[in-house]
Parts: structure tokens; C-alpha cells; sequence
């Protein structure tokens, strides 16, 4: 899968792109050029754990946003794209 960016809300003032790519190995890489932060993890993770693993990376990224509604939307994202 080589995702087309999505725009969405990172906070009240701003949007960005998300880029999702899925490699051959089941592993997707996220990425928000906006605020210089990416992540993997693997396709097998059930969504509470991707979803802790994005919201960890982000916090320790030190994201001004709210890090739950980007972690939801990333996840709907990958949703949306993992068949």
C-alpha cells in the first residue's frame, strides 16, 4: 500500500498530511512531515497497541496536540487500508 497523504486535524489550528506506507513484510510506517515525526509497527498489532505505541511515540515526541484524537485518526486511517 502507498498511500495517497491524508489531511487531517493535529489541533485547533492545524492540519497536516499523514503518509501511510505498508511494506511487503506487514509493517506500516506513518509518518507527519508537519511536526518531523514517524512510526512502525506491525499490521498484526491489534488496535489498542498501535494505538498505545502511537500515542506513546507522540507524547515522547513532544506533541502540543491532543495525542489521543491523532492517534484515533491514524488508526482509522490504517483501518480503513489494512485489507
Amino acid at each position: 500500500m502507498n498511500s495517497m497523504p491524508e489531511t487531517i486535524k493535529i489541533s485547533d489550528q492545524i492540519t497536516a498530511e499523514v503518509f501511510i506506507q505498508k511494506t511487503l513484510d506487514n509493517r506500516f510506517i506513518v509518518a507527519i512531515p508537519e511536526i518531523n515525526w514517524s512510526a512502525q509497527f506491525n499490521q498484526i498489532d491489534n488496535n489498542q497497541i498501535q494505538f498505545e505505541h502511537l500515542q506513546s511515540s507522540l507524547n515522547f515526541h513532544l506533541f502540543d496536540g491532543n495525542t489521543d484524537e491523532l492517534a484515533n485518526e491514524i488508526i482509522k486511517i490504517i483501518k480503513a487500508n489494512q485489507t
